[in-house]
């Protein structure tokens, strides 16, 4: 509610629009994501830097990226069956390689022992990167060279997540920041609470759910025949080539849904059906509190 002062002279109350909450809400999200995007892009540019004596007396600011410190090590295949990776804070890129050996390379902005831990319990290799410093966040990188064909889980505090290979099951979630899988063949269960989230070039095996708090959702390829997919806060654009006949429900409570489908009504604000592709029947469900959401043709 707001006040207003009418033509007596009297304070009146006026209601606020949902519309105009929301848009609010948005712009004000929007901005936070902008504000921690650039934060993680910028601060491992910046450095303080004194002048040695003799010269002049001033302090200045410099651009040049601060030097990370790098180590690598290599864990035997043998005996596992599950991979976990855990960062509270950093880059985390995975992909696949050599079918008998995992290959790990880190670089800190401090000294880089101890600053990747492995342990193999009950046939899961937890590998754990925790960094001993939070700052710069961009000079805090791990990649990981592992098996195809091993199921992983992986976990960002604040950071980025990449993800790449022949992985059948891949179960991620990252707390603040970029969330990105490419070339993915398998089950997937992606969640981001506040970044972009972009799954490329994808053939879903098994259930998709895809959440997304705050921050854009883009996701291209088959979603499999049991897709879920939800963004409280953000536009979502999906690109596929469905491989069975899906019953789309897509809600969009507060903006415009698109579609290039035929037979799969479009509008704004509301509950839209439809059925898209051919061959096993199966389900694509979308909810989105503030869109706008676009489904179209891959």
């Amino acid at each position: 509610m707001r006040l207003h002062t009418g033509p007596n002279g009297r304070r009146e109350v006026l209601p606020i629009h949902r519309r105009h909450v929301a848009i609010a809400s948005f712009v004000a999200a929007a901005l936070a994501l902008l504000a921690i995007v650039a934060s993680l892009r910028a601060v491992s540019t910046w450095r303080f830097y004194l002048p040695r004596f003799g010269q002049s007396s001033f302090i200045g600011l410099g651009f040049n990226p601060t030097p990370g410190r790098s180590a690598s090590k290599s864990v035997s295949a043998q005996g596992v069956q599950r991979v976990e990776i855990e960062a509270p804070i950093g880059s985390v890129s995975v992909s696949t390689g050599s079918p008998t050996r995992f290959g790990l390379h880190w670089t800190v902005s401090g000294n880089p022992a101890g600053a990747v831990t492995t342990s193999l319990a009950g046939g899961v290799l937890t590998i754990r990167f925790a960094p001993n410093t939070t700052i710069p966040i961009n000079v805090a990188q791990l990649s990981v060279t592992m098996p195809g064909g091993l199921p992983l889980g992986a976990r960002v505090g604040t950071g980025t997540l990449s993800v790449q290979g022949a992985i059948p099951s891949l179960s991620a979630t990252v707390q603040t920041g970029a969330l990105k899988v490419i070339g993915f063949t398998g089950s997937l269960s992606a969640v981001d609470h506040v970044g972009p989230m972009s799954v490329q070039n994808a053939t879903i095996k098994g259930p998709l759910s895809l959440v997304v708090g705050t921050g854009p959702l883009n996701f291209s390829g088959d979603p499999g025949l049991a897709a879920t997919i939800t963004d409280q806060l953000g536009p979502i654009n999906l690109n596929i080539t469905p491989s069975g006949q899906l019953a789309v429900r897509a809600q969009v409570p507060l903006g415009p849904f698109a579609s290039g489908f035929p037979g799969l009504s479009t509008g704004t604000n509301g509950t839209f059906r439809g059925t898209i592709g051919g061959g096993k029947p199966g389900y694509l469900r979308v909810t989105d509190q503030t869109g706008p959401v676009n489904i179209s043709p891959f």
